[in-house]
């Protein structure tokens, strides 16, 4: 195993910090069996096609900011320089690896859902009338951080009235009025494991009766669709099985996303979501219905691991039902 540094610049490390020489301490420390700088990579590549003619390329392969175009160019330009060799891409190996979590990674996922919990329970405490959305991700963000998790997981979204029916609202500049409603979809970062979670919440405590038929036909579809997580079920019957709910409830073009992803390292993590359900993988479930005509959005998402025999909710801990969450914000205040 080799691992290539960038090359030092000790005029720019006056301004963006020391970088480590090479040393044997650094290499015991990172536990490689050699250490070289980038400059190195070519050399290297050319020393081992010489015994290996098949290069494996391993990079993102989902999202913006995918380093396959030029991964691809780099690797041409090497492989022309000896007869024979071909390039292969094994990404998926590190995918379906990445899709199966082990105890130590599904424990800080835990973590990250209770740093969560408590962020959002802190949040409900300041919640109120005239208080700006950009207060409540501080309180959030401020909470995270004294819990010991350094980082968000993701851009937080924190819209209140017509803001909850835009997915992926992040101005976070309005005031809260009284009888609207408030959607949190906000994770703490744990060790780099993601927590995701949503909340819907009426800024007034109570839903109203009109709020509250959307609730629950929400929190219906979810509870289908985490009944039905299992070894061998596949992401899109999830969907279905959530979908139908909502259809059942004539709400069905109000239903505008994707039921479930896969959670990690990266809070979407790479997945071939095709692949059926299997014990160790951690997905989310996240109906939700939006009606900017009446300014009432409401998404529920939760956190689920897929058990040998079906599967546990690891948020189980964060009120969902809607008694509970009012009961919750009740008693967010009183503290």
């Amino acid at each position: 195993e080799v691992l290539l540094l960038a090359t030092r610049d000790t005029e720019a490390e006056r301004w963006t910090g020391r970088r480590s020489a090479l040393t044997d301490s650094l290499q015991k420390a990172l536990r490689f069996d050699r250490i070289f700088r980038t400059p190195r990579l070519g050399r290297l590549f050319v020393s081992y096609m010489k015994h290996e003619p098949t290069l494996h390329l391993i990079s993102r392969l989902v999202g913006p900011g995918s380093d396959i175009p030029k991964d691809m160019e780099f690797y041409g330009k090497l492989s022309g320089r000896i007869p024979g060799v071909s390039i292969k891409n094994s990404s998926r190996f590190l995918e379906s690896m990445r899709m199966v979590k082990s105890d130590e990674e599904i424990a800080a996922i835990e973590k990250a859902i209770a740093v969560t919990h408590q962020g959002l329970t802190e949040l409900l405490a300041a919640m109120k009338p005239g208080v700006t959305e950009y207060q409540l991700d501080g309180i959030l963000e401020q909470s995270f951080k004294d819990q010991g998790a350094q980082f968000m997981a993701f851009e937080p979204i924190v819209g209140a009235g017509k803001e909850t029916t835009i997915l992926h609202y992040e101005k976070r500049n309005r005031e809260l009025k009284a009888g609207q409603l408030l959607l949190l979809d906000v994770g703490a970062e744990w060790d780099r494991y993601a927590a995701d979670i949503s909340r819907t919440i009426p800024v007034d405590g109570k839903f109203t009766p009109q709020q509250a038929k959307i609730y629950d036909i929400v929190f219906r579809a979810q509870e289908a669709g985490i009944a039905a997580v299992k070894p061998g079920v596949t992401m899109r019957e999830i969907h279905e099985i959530a979908r139908d709910v909502i259809r059942e409830a004539g709400y069905i073009d109000d239903f505008i996303h994707g039921t479930s992803h896969h959670l990690g390292l990266d809070v979407h993590d790479v997945a071939d979501y095709a692949t059926p359900l299997a014990p160790g993988m951690i997905i989310t479930v996240e109906p939700g219905i939006y009606l900017p005509d009446i300014d009432i959005g409401v998404r529920i998402e939760d956190d689920v691991l897929v058990t040998k025999r079906g599967h546990r909710l690891l948020s189980n801990n964060i009120p969902r039902e809607r008694a509970a969450v009012e009961a919750w914000i009740a008693e967010a205040r009183v503290k």
